[in-house]
């Protein structure tokens, strides 16, 4: 060691970034040998440092494993193995602190006392061993690390009311796996780490909990040995411990040392008591939050001055008394208890001939029992492994075959595993003893394949005990950096690796509901993570989604496809509905956001393109006093009102105000006052929701089917439903508004009062059969007359379109056919008369049903019903077309019973004309058919 080296004790509680800080100077030197406490500790400082150094440079040594490259720069290593006399730049120990374990603490204290870096020598632990270095290394600096985090008490908690992140603290096998199954009932599962497992073992279930498969960790102390691991919450299920001799007080500063795994780098930890764990006294407690503790005083020493003359002498070294009083002797470790049974055995010590034999016995004695057996059987391998090596100067490569073919079962229990794998390390470390076994290469791998085997069966074994897999592979990655992706197929079923946790219904999760309420919150918790980015890429492809992949339904919903995203909810203008987006709270107001900005775009275009003569009307400035006052009121009522509503309104419309509606496509029916091209299927849809938002209906009517001139009349259904369908009921048919008019039509050229048919064209505008029409005919206000006659068949049509010439020739023909037919007949009737003779009987005529409809509206009730106007009998009202009470009108034939009210009525059809015959133009006479013309008329 150079004359300028500097020795420090980087001193201070957990979570004061002690490990990394001597990595940083490691690294800043040529050569250096950092010591850990853990193999599980040195194997993750070894990755770390391979990492930034490569894997050429970096050798990791351990009782079980040994990777030591040719050009080794940097060793890693357990305390136990650190290599000596080595030379390097720069020496670390961790941990230091264990120099007052009863069990270990001798070798730390060696190397407290012996280990130096040529440069530098750190030493990282407690602040309690401030003032025993202070008396034991000369030269010493001290440096103190405050913690980065807070570490508070929270008290007793349950176990079911534990927070993720959490680890539940026992001292014994028993205690950790009772804890386990609670957990895994409880909260879906956690990671077991124990001292007793193997590090590849304990490396899967730390990887377990570091990669948020589960939320929980059940430990021993051994977690408070440096293992960095991102828990936030630390619980004591128990505050005594075995130490191997007897039941003890877990001491403030143990309790401190794994309470201080809470709360990594910046993040508060917070620790507590839980199960039958009593409340920790407040001065225990502020110790702990403070880091107060006695200071250590006395270390555990071992003479490091071994003399190998003969075993006495071996033993006589090991037992030489401290020559400090701070230094105490370490009580009789497991090597030296070894070391003395061998020693009284006759065929052991008859060996012992050479200081070289006894050297070779303290090797094997050294072999740690992982087996934790009983001492005689731990003696009794020692015994042999010792005899074949000072007869053989190697393990008989036979009898190591066959311990390790029968420990290589992968079959049993957690219990049966674990004790394979507790015996495979105890064959691994003897593998790793240079020239203790022929092909030793071999060995060694052979040893670490079968460990590595059983520590992988092990970790599924506990796994498949105190984890649900279901609830693991849910939460896989949900802690992790990287987003955790969900899988959506075409049928919205949603998968997190392979496993089905719900359905994604547009931007609304339904989680399965097959899982129990504890696996619920943990599939809720695992589904927001895994579908924040499906949310987020759903939400562009909607927004960017053209209108005609977007819909309503008859009920008000929103739909993209086939999935409900919103509805719409009454705005304060009908023409102005708003938009309600179904968008989980989970995936965030920019989405909710996105997806309503374009509900709320689809509707408002929707309307303005279904509805644009009605925004046309209600935005044009020209129109003025009633015209504007009558359009707004046919915009409140979406374009369709019924003239009965608005009677006195269209009473008051002169012929302007009337001709500057019309002009935006007002019809003034003699039902309805509408707009034609808001009768369409599409415009008749949209009318029903908003006028059933407006009303504030929970259940809206359905549109009729597209292209029906009629439709069954229900009764209890409000005629306003009828007219926003745009239909009108009368009797037990709703006929549609415009053919209504279009009947109106031709209704005026009938004699309303004296009788009419209906004719074809009636019945063929309407779609009904006569019965059907008769009572529409009622439910309009006409009576209708049943009656009977012969059928008389009319002539088939003609469907050819005649020319000029054609139609003139055509009626001189038949006024010829007229003439000869009436010659025709009378020679018949002569011929009849002569040859009178008995004959049967003609066949009876076909008879056919007609209708005879007179106007006959119910009377209505009046409030001046029972008074005389003066002068007499009241003058009927004449009925004109656009008061309340109009009736169509039609050219009266006549009296009923004929002139002067006298006579028989006489009830057969008669043939009216409903307006005088039209003046006939005058003939063209530069046509080249005028005079055909001419000749035709003056013919006729």
């Amino acid at each position: 060691m150079a004359e300028n080296a500097r020795i420090v004790a980087v001193l201070g509680p957990t979570n004061t970034g002690k490990t990394h800080y001597a990595i940083e100077r490691m690294l800043a030197h040529r050569t250096g040998v950092i010591g850990l406490p853990l193999r599980l500790l040195a194997r993750e400082v070894y990755d770390r440092i391979v990492a930034l150094r490569g894997p050429s440079v970096v050798a990791l040594v351990t009782g079980e494993e040994r990777i030591v490259p040719p050009r080794t720069k940097y060793w890693v290593a357990t305390v136990e193995s650190m290599p000596q006399d080595t030379g390097v730049d720069f020496v670390a120990i961790d941990e230091i602190q264990l120099c007052a374990d009863p069990e270990r603490g001798h070798v730390f204290t060696d190397r407290l006392l012996h280990a130096r870096g040529q440069h530098e020598t750190l030493f990282m632990g407690a602040e309690t061993m401030r003032g025993v270095i202070a008396g034991l290394v000369p030269k010493v600096q001290f440096l103190k690390r405050e913690r980065f985090s807070t570490l508070t008490y929270t008290g007793p908690k349950k176990i079911s009311r534990m927070k993720p992140r959490s680890a539940i603290v026992g001292f014994s096998v028993d205690q950790v796996y009772g804890i386990a199954e609670l957990i895994r009932r409880q909260k879906g599962g956690c990671a077991v780490v124990m001292g007793a497992l193997s590090p590849r073992t304990r490396n899967a279930q730390v990887e377990l909990y570091q990669n948020g498969d589960v939320d929980y960790l059940v430990a021993t102390d051994a977690i408070g040995m440096g293992l960095n691991l991102d828990v936030t919450h630390v619980a004591f299920s128990s505050l005594t411990k075995f130490d191997g001799r007897r039941m003890r007080q877990l001491a403030p500063n143990e309790l401190a040392q794994i309470a201080g795994r809470a709360g990594r780098y910046m993040t508060p930890g917070t620790f507590g008591v839980t199960g039958e764990a009593p409340a920790l006294e407040d001065e225990v407690v502020e110790n702990i939050e403070d880091s107060r503790f006695t200071p250590v005083s006395r270390l555990q020493w071992r003479n490091r001055a071994l003399r190998f003359g003969t075993v006495q002498t071996l033993i006589a070294s090991l037992e030489a008394a401290s020559p400090d009083d701070r230094l105490v002797r370490a009580r009789e470790a497991t090597d030296q208890h070894a070391l003395k049974a061998l020693a009284a055995d006759p065929i052991v010590s008859a060996r012992l001939g050479s200081p070289a034999d006894v050297r070779l016995l303290w090797e094997v004695c050294q072999i740690p029992d992982f087996r934790g057996t009983s001492s005689g059987e731990h003696i009794d391998l020692l015994t042999r492994i010792f005899s074949d090596l000072h007869q053989s100067g190697e393990i008989n490569t036979q009898w190591f075959a066959g311990q390790i073919a029968r420990i290589d079962r992968t079959d049993g229990d957690i219990d049966t595993v674990s004790k394979r794998l507790a015996y495979i390390r105890t064959w691994t470390y003897v593998a790793q003893r240079k020239g203790w076994i022929s092909d030793q290469t071999h060995w060694r791998e052979a040893t670490r394949a079968v460990e590595d085997r059983l520590s992988d069966v092990l970790h599924a074994r506990l796994t498949e005990k105190f984890v649900d897999r279901r609830t693991s592979v849910l939460l896989r990655r949900l802690k992790q950096k990287e987003s955790l992706v969900a899988d959506v197929n075409d049928k919205g079923e949603v998968t997190v690796e392979g496993e089905l946790i719900g359905r994604l219904e547009g931007f609304r999760f339904r989680q399965d509901k097959s899982a129990s309420a504890e696996e619920a919150k943990t599939i809720r918790a695992a589904s927001i993570a895994a579908l924040a980015p499906e949310f987020s890429l759903r939400a562009d492809r909607f927004y960017n989604a053209p209108d005609t992949e977007i819909d309503y339904t008859e009920q008000g919903g929103l739909m993209w496809g086939d999935q409900a995203l919103g509805k719409l909810v009454k705005g304060a203008d009908p023409l102005k509905p708003q938009v309600q987006a179904f968008v989980d709270d989970e995936a965030g107001p920019e989405v909710a956001q996105k997806v309503q900005r374009r509900l709320q775009h689809f509707i408002d275009r929707k309307i303005a393109s279904l509805f644009e003569p009605l925004m046309a009307m209600s935005r044009d400035e020209s129109l003025q006093g009633l015209a504007r006052g009558f359009a707004f009121q046919l915009v409140e009522a979406l374009g369709v009102v019924s003239r009965e509503k608005v009677a006195n309104d269209v009473k008051a419309l002169d012929q302007d105000a009337r001709g500057s509606l019309r002009k935006h496509g007002v019809r003034f029916g003699q039902f309805t006052i509408f707009l034609p091209l808001l009768l369409k299927p599409a415009p008749t849809r949209l009318r029903l929701v908003l006028w059933s938002l407006q009303q504030g209906f929970e259940s809206f009517p359905e549109s009729p089917p597209a292209g029906l001139v009629t439709i069954p009349s229900i009764e209890g259904i409000d005629a306003e439903i009828y007219t926003m369908s745009g239909y009108r009921a009368a009797g037990q048919r709703a006929i549609r508004i415009d053919m209504l008019e279009r009947l109106a039509d031709m209704l005026r050229a009938c004699d309303t009062r004296g009788g009419f048919e209906a004719t074809a064209d009636m019945l063929s505008i309407t779609g009904m059969t006569l019965e059907q029409f008769a009572d529409l005919m009622q439910g309009l206000g006409y009576a209708g007359e049943k009656g009977e006659r012969a059928k008389v068949k009319a002539p088939a049509p003609k469907n050819v379109e005649l020319s000029a010439e054609d139609i003139a020739a055509e009626a001189a023909a038949a006024t010829e056919a007229a003439l000869a037919a009436t010659h025709v007949e009378e020679a018949a009737e002569g011929d009849a008369e002569a040859d009178a003779a008995p004959v049967e009987a003609e066949a009876a005529p076909e008879m056919e049903v007609f209708y005879t409809f007179r106007w006959a509206p119910k009377p209505r009730p009046n409030q001046n019903r029972g008074k005389r106007p003066e002068g007499g009998q009241g003058k009927r009202p004449e009925g004109k077309s656009g008061g309340k009470d109009a009736r169509p009108q039609g050219k009266r034939g006549g009296k009923p019973g004929g002139p002067k009210g006298k006579g028989k009525r006489d009830d057969t059809p008669r043939k009216f004309e409903a307006r005088p015959p039209r003046r006939e133009k005058p003939i063209d006479p530069d046509n080249p058919f005028a005079a055909a013309l001419m000749g035709l008329r003056d013919k006729t």
